[in-house]
């Protein structure tokens, strides 16, 4: 008997790709380390005929209706792979990165769409050089082709990995300048509110994903892609005696065998330990508002999605996003009735989660900021040998925590790494 065929579950690795096209599936970028397989399923709805024809069977045949899939992803959080699904469930962030020189500033108004970059003076500016226009939340990074005179080419934005445009619109005497290749990049995620900006295609909705699924089992590459891919949930496990966690579901296009083998490419930053974390309650994580005391919390960002069947195509017409929220819990070592009242006099404080570990280029940063949210529950617990309170929360909509976008959104996250231009 020949040796049969089989498949290590332990090779299994699944990678992501921010796509230009809802549906159009791209190879991957980055490789997401995950602690289990990542759970995709295809959906196929199959229509039965039923139909009476004079004997006592119930099913005569079935023809295959629309078909969509789901999948779900659980792992450590490591800050250099975060921004694709946070990316994914907001849809509007800014990169921003300390700058060097050559600098320069706009030369008049450079609108959002412009495929070049006006300045004063572009001497100085090289072929495939990567430079910041602008400052604040409409601050872009993008890379530039070669210089004519004072215009600088671009070639890629980090909203846009192969198009050449700005996504904002910029003001005379801007700051153009070349970003510092030897710090780190900040991505600040927020909910998206308006229509066509950050290179988004859709009115107030994120760009989607790929997801590819290696498992070996796939004949010829060995894996299967799942384009289209919007979250519905991304939630955050904080404990002080285990790693800091994510889990993400989403829905996406039914999958499609890979047209290439995707090769894994390994994230050399290290998990991040649970302990190692700030936590502000009523203000900052510093200063007199950081709270020792929390054992435990857990954050869920929440988006309602809809699949569109339509006429016309087996496969989705849209998966479009709805309204999104944002809850959690916690546990806090009680030294007095401070969160009981919180809850029963309906204070809403503000809420700050900081991770923060290594240094230099292979530093991470996480940071969860929820300006104000509501206590929809506070109860003592004397389960341990201490009195504890659990506390429920919901984050409440306001304008401190937006982007770009504008509006209202209940939380901001912000991310630190070395990530390059064009990837989320």
């Amino acid at each position: 008997m020949p040796t049969p065929t089989t498949y290590a579950s332990q090779l299994t690795f699944a990678g992501l790709a921010s796509e230009q096209s809802q549906g159009t599936a791209l190879a991957p970028t980055s490789t997401i380390l995950l602690n289990k397989d990542p759970g995709t399923k295809d959906n196929q709805v199959y229509l039965e005929d039923m139909a009476l024809r004079n004997a006592m069977a119930e099913v005569y045949g079935a023809v295959q209706g629309p078909l969509s899939a789901d999948w779900q992803l659980d792992g450590d959080v490591r800050s250099d792979t975060q921004g694709y699904l946070l990316g994914n469930i907001l849809g509007d962030w800014t990169q921003t990165q300390p700058v060097t020189t050559p600098s320069t500033t706009t030369s008049g108004t450079n609108n959002a769409g412009a495929t070049q970059i006006s300045t004063t003076l572009g001497t100085g500016f090289t072929t495939g050089m990567t430079v910041q226009v602008g400052t604040g939340l409409t601050a872009e990074i993008v890379t530039i082709g070669t210089p004519s005179g004072n215009n600088l080419p671009i070639v890629k934005t980090a909203r846009q990995a192969s198009a050449g445009t700005l996504a904002f619109t910029h003001a005379a005497a801007q700051t153009v300048a070349q970003v510092d290749p030897a710090q780190l990049s900040t991505y600040a995620f927020a909910l998206q509110n308006a229509g066509a900006t950050n290179s988004q295609a859709l009115v107030a909705q994120a760009r989607s994903l790929t997801l590819t699924d290696w498992s070996g089992v796939t004949a010829s590459t060995g894996a299967r892609q799942f384009p289209g891919s919007m979250l519905s949930e991304l939630s955050y496990s904080f404990d002080a005696t285990k790693l800091l966690t994510f889990a993400a579901k989403a829905s996406s296009w039914g999958s499609a065998a890979a047209g290439v083998t995707p090769t894994p490419s390994i994230s050399s930053l290290v998990a991040i330990a649970g302990w190692n974390c700030a936590v502000g309650i009523g203000g900052p994580a510093s200063g007199g508002t950081l709270v020792p005391s929390v054992t435990s919390m857990d954050i869920t960002l929440t988006r309602a999605l809809k699949v569109y069947p339509a006429l016309g195509a087996k496969q989705p017409y849209i998966i479009r996003q709805g309204k999104f929220g944002v809850s959690g819990r916690f546990t806090i070592v009680a030294a007095d009735e401070t969160h009981i009242l919180n809850y029963l006099n309906n204070v809403q404080p503000q809420l700050q989660i900081v991770y923060s570990t290594g240094s230099g280029l292979t530093a991470q940063t996480i940071q969860f900021d929820l300006a104000q949210v509501y206590y929809k529950a506070a109860a003592l617990e004397r389960g341990q040998e201490e009195v504890d309170v659990l506390v429920e929360f919901t984050g409440v909509a306001n304008t401190t925590n937006v982007g770009a976008s504008g509006g209202f959104s209940p939380l901001m996250v912000t991310i630190k790494n070395t990530v390059a231009v064009g990837t989320f």
